[in-house]
């Protein structure tokens, strides 16, 4: 003979909508947290990228001034920066043929923790040499978290990456 049970709703399983609510709040929690950390690396990875190609794009222009054996130019603006050719010793620097369109920078391009660059522009000559910097002429990117590299030492012969100390870049 089959025998009928009842059951009582408090006896049921399952979940309570206490221990929902528990579940989609912890849930919640871990994706605001996962989405922050994930929106600083992007950050960083950018900030990253815009020295690497800034670096790619600057020894680029140098071998090009050194294979062609002509003057050129890097000019310098907080959201961009732009390469000149020029054709003769005689021409100006303002006067250079464009090499490519201005490469828009995602993080503005510092001189130091304050001021910005505005037109500034710098020679390489035939060898490929930078003329009129001194001893280094450090370009900031203006990130503040903490990416392995986010400031460009361009020196007379040679281009580093570094990371940022107060107002220097120390090379990496």
């Amino acid at each position: 003979m089959i025998t009928m049970q009842r059951v009582s709703p408090l006896n049921s399983s399952g979940f309570s909508l206490v221990e929902l609510v528990v579940v989609v709040s912890i849930i919640g929690i871990l994706l605001t947290i996962s989405t922050i950390a994930f929106h600083d690396w992007m950050m960083k990875s950018r900030a990253e990228a815009q020295v690497t190609q800034m670096i790619a794009d600057i020894n680029s222009t140098r071998l090009r001034a050194m294979t062609a054996k002509q003057r050129h130019s890097i000019e310098l603006d907080a959201d961009r920066y732009t390469f000149r050719s020029y054709s003769s010793e005689n021409e100006s620097i303002d006067e250079g043929k464009l090499i490519a369109i201005p490469q828009q920078v995602g993080f503005r391009l510092k001189k130091d923790s304050s001021s910005l660059f505005t037109g500034e522009r710098y020679e390489f000559d035939q060898r490929g040499m930078m003329q009129d910097i001194g001893d280094v002429l450090p370009i900031f990117i203006g990130y503040d978290g903490n990416a392995s590299q986010d400031c460009i030492n361009l020196r007379v012969i040679r281009v580093n990456a570094g990371k940022r100390s107060g107002d220097l870049c120390n090379d990496k």
